[in-house]
């Protein structure tokens, strides 16, 4: 088993295109090879053609523009056409990637020999999707990937370059503190992964990955947070430690797993439903509405920045409930933000509060159609 298919909590890269791909792709600059522009593509294959045992200077000039290396296998072929390409997720991420469509005499074995040659050039292979995805680390932070399919009806094989960064250099001292109150204890490692969503018992939480360790560098770890003070158990069954800050709240679950660790890590303490308190940092707190028969619940939210922002969500909610909350953040010493006056409405606020010396800033919407505010909090 290797990590792509072990993190569930890590996305898997981006599926750039189904069978053909080009689905919502927006194409950039058009580069064609010196083969395409001396001739026709031949789209009937034909073994009297000449095979391009290597990617040309034009194709390699691409990657290396699309995808900052040019270690990509290649696939040989009587003629290639490319295009250096874009793709816009959900988030508003905008994904670059290169297509290289390729012609070859053998297209119906080219899925096969591709991947054969992805893995001898030191690829790993992950093959749940319909079509190969071959992955590859090409540094501390990144990698490459190759997705490629085959299209019959023009005898195309195509091949989806992209990189992706997934991995941090540094430990993941914000998400620490966005999630925890605070830095936890960090473990060396060679890289670091981190993602932030909401636990089993529904708090928010910080899932990591600290890659390029082994057994004995977790037990240290185990070992290290018990010498500062934390209470540390070990679950044999599982191969699991939990480790819990009895003075702040917070609690790591952590094991390792090959050659690097994962670790989940809340603060139970700090973000409180049951009640209704949010306790974000250094005794922020939104009120408890004054109204009753609701329902609450925390989704995060992607930020076209990549950054998160937790966003309570309150269920069967009037247009005068929505009034009366609003006026309790009021009465809580929130504010009108002037810098977002210009997003504001009926059901619209911004909202900004200073506390000590920190600028908190919410908002506070309405949702008509679903009976529902949406609190989003940017701290």
């Amino acid at each position: 088993m290797n990590k792509k298919t072990y993190f569930a909590f890590l996305s898997l890269p981006l599926l750039l295109a189904s069978c053909g791909g080009n689905n919502n792709i927006s194409s950039g600059e058009s580069i064609h090879s010196e083969a395409s522009q001396t001739s026709e593509p031949s789209l009937v294959p034909s073994s009297e053609s000449e095979i391009i045992p290597e990617w040309d200077d034009d194709i390699k000039e691409a990657l290396m523009e699309a995808v900052g290396t040019d270690d990509v296998p290649c696939f040989e072929a009587e003629y290639y056409d490319y295009e250096i390409k874009e793709e816009t997720g959900d988030s508003g991420y905008v994904q670059t990637f290169l297509q290289i469509d390729c012609y070859p005499a053998d297209w119906a074995q080219a899925k096969r020999i591709y991947s054969a040659s992805c893995l001898e050039d030191g690829y790993e292979i992950y093959e749940e999707y319909e079509d190969p995805l071959a992955y590859k680390d090409v540094s501390v932070t990144d990698t490459l990937y190759l997705q490629f399919y085959v299209t019959k009806e023009t005898y195309t094989f195509t091949i989806l370059a992209y990189r992706v960064t997934e991995r941090l250099a540094e430990w993941p001292s914000d998400e620490a503190y966005m999630v925890c109150g605070g830095d936890l204890p960090m473990i060396e490692a060679t890289s670091y992964g981190a993602s932030i969503d909401v636990s089993s018992i529904g708090t928010p939480a910080i899932y990591g990955v600290a890659y390029g360790v082994d057994e004995d560098d977790v037990i240290a770890y185990a070992k290290m947070l018990e010498n500062i003070g934390w209470k540390v158990e070990e679950d044999s069954q599982y191969y699991m430690f939990t480790a819990n800050n009895l003075e702040t709240g917070v609690r790591i679950l952590f094991y390792n797993y090959d050659d690097y660790m994962q670790f989940i890590a809340y603060n139970a303490d700090l973000w409180k439903y049951g009640n209704f308190i949010v306790n974000v940092e250094n005794g922020f707190t939104l009120p408890t509405p004054m109204f009753d028969s609701i329902e609450a619940y925390y989704m995060d939210v992607k930020l076209e920045d990549g950054s998160t922002v937790f966003t309570l969500y309150l269920e069967d909610v009037s247009e005068t409930m929505y009034a009366t909350y609003l006026n309790q953040l009021y009465a809580g010493g929130w504010t009108d933000d002037p810098e977002e006056s210009e997003y504001a409405g009926q059901y619209s606020h911004y909202l900004t509060k200073k506390i000590g010396t920190k600028t908190h800033k919410i908002a506070c919407l309405y949702s008509e159609k679903y009976s529902m505010i949406a609190l989003p909090i940017y701290c």
